[in-house]
């Protein structure tokens, strides 16, 4: 008897799967042929071969194999990441052309950017990309193209960056010169080492917290956060750093068998302090420190002291970066923009100043109102230009239930409220960074801020939305692992879909 019902329990299982592969299959096709306009026929159903091809294995890796999580968060990242970087056009993400030309100095091992510099020497392979921006690869001439070294100056390389966090990029174009491939596997390899770097980083992430694996992997493997892990972009270091020191968090709070020693302590603030450096708005995340509880193992004293000392070794660190920041010389790609909306730092400063009760309602209502607006851009890809509606609610919904089925962490009111000031802080010190630096002198509104810099904030709201008694179990998530699998195969169908 019973191995009759662990039979038909098997037979249920496996019927599970199949027709969870099936549902996939089937939105996979639905949302083809709801955003496909057939230019190119033969592209268009090669890639979603392969997409679907993918999303399948990867699907059946998870739930027949018995894969630790943190490596199959590591596969799915890299599998997934290496289809966005090969459909995704030319230096179609924002602001990648800048990047590519400083990740190509970095290659050059031009580490340090003279402040005083608003030109800055490239090379011609380059241009050579530039000049087909936003256009996929089977559409232009560079096939066959070789790397062009003679020199070219560009004039915006996002000079006030941190130079690690172009290091991963460097190295992939790097292999590209040594093996003398053709101009594009600049492009391509130095998004890959930019997206292995990140997978990496969320595996490892994955690996060490001992709770919220999933909602931590789900904020991992947005759709956006695929993008821009797998672009020239900066954010792949960000994301992955934000989620890695939640990550650590984690690992040393809900400790109970050891103490918190200081080689962890210091492994937290160089984690902390390179997250500052990458992007200085993300400091209050850092905050997270003042919640260990550090009093177990140094008594009251000692532990105000450390928690003391490291917190204002992150904000010092980060202001005298910022002020580094400033010294930068104009930015000549952006002087147009500047001068025709009246864009001033230093005005802006003495603007709010003098009339800081209305701007201060004018800026907190602006950074509501367009909260909404935010939400929404995290499903707009390429520039900003194309994305696909219906992602949107799904993430929302998915985002609610990942975290609420999850076992919540121990925290008290208190500790809630902290948290929930670190993750508006981080909010608003990017609205008001934006403010000074993109937005008109004495403007009601805030100007410049994306969706895709929230996603450590995203990262964050996990610690408070988490709610459930119990730690799920793993193939209780099947169903949710279909439906990220899916929500990337949207976005690199209509990606596939627009450009092909």
């Amino acid at each position: 008897m019973e191995k009759l019902k662990e039979r038909i329990k098997s037979y249920d299982d496996k019927q599970t799967e199949v027709l969870r592969i099936c549902v996939l299959i089937v939105v996979l096709s639905i949302v083809r042929f709801s955003a496909g306009d057939y230019k190119n026929v033969k592209a268009e159903v090669i890639i979603w071969s392969v997409i679907v091809l993918c999303a399948v294995v990867l699907l059946v890796l998870y739930d027949v194999f018995d894969l630790e999580f943190y490596q199959f968060a590591f596969l799915c990242i890299i599998v997934m990441g290496i289809l966005s970087l090969l459909i995704q056009p030319i230096l179609n993400i924002p602001d990648e052309e800048a990047h590519f030309a400083r990740a190509e100095l970095v290659s050059r091992g031009q580490m340090i950017i003279n402040r005083s510099w608003q030109e800055f020497q490239s090379i011609q392979a380059t241009r050579d990309l530039r000049d087909y921006h936003e256009e996929a690869i089977i559409y232009t001439a560079l096939k066959g193209m070789k790397i062009d070294r003679t020199p070219y100056f560009v004039n915006h390389v996002a000079a006030a960056n941190a130079t690690f966090l172009y290091i991963p990029q460097a190295i992939g174009m790097v292999i590209a010169k040594i093996l003398n491939l053709n101009v594009i596997w600049l492009l391509w390899l130095g998004r890959f080492t930019n997206l292995l770097m990140y997978s990496l980083v969320i595996g490892l992430a994955v690996k060490i917290t001992p709770c919220l694996k999933f909602p931590l992997f789900f904020v991992a493997s947005l759709p956006m956060s695929i993008q821009q892990a797998a672009s020239m972009s900066p954010d792949a270091m960000i994301n992955s750093l934000s989620i890695l020191l939640i990550a650590v968090f984690l690992n040393l709070y809900t400790r109970e068998d050891r103490d918190i020693s200081y080689k962890e302590i210091l492994v937290f603030f160089v984690i902390g302090i390179l997250l500052v450096t990458a992007k200085v708005t993300n400091i209050c995340i850092c905050g997270l420190f003042l919640l260990l509880p550090l009093q177990k193992t140094y008594g009251k004293n000692k532990a105000i002291m450390l928690k003391t000392g490291v917190v204002a070794g992150f904000v010092m660190i980060g202001a005298v970066y910022y002020y580094y920041t400033t010294t930068f010389a104009s930015n000549l790609a952006f002087e147009t923009y500047y001068t025709d909306n009246n864009v001033d730092a230093g005005m802006q400063i003495q603007y709010i100043l003098n009339n800081f009760k209305d701007w201060l309602q004018h800026f907190l209502g602006s950074a509501f109102e367009r909260s909404e607006g935010y939400l929404n851009m995290l499903n707009r890809f390429g520039w900003l230009n194309y994305g696909f509606a219906v992602l949107t609610p799904v993430t929302i919904f998915m985002f609610a239930k990942v975290c609420l089925q999850e076992k919540r962490v121990i925290l008290s009111r208190f500790q809630k409220f902290l948290i929930f000031l670190m993750g508006a802080g981080t909010y608003m010190a990017t609205s008001l960074a934006m403010y000074l630096t993109w937005t008109g002198v004495g403007s009601d509104d805030t100007a410049g801020v994306q969706g895709r810099y929230l996603i450590p904030v995203i990262a964050l709201i996990i610690l408070l939305v988490c709610n459930a008694e119990y730690e799920t179990e793993r193939h209780k998530n099947k169903n949710d692992m279909a439906v990220m699998l899916g929500m990337v195969g949207s976005y690199l169908l209509v990606t596939a879909a627009r450009y092909y």
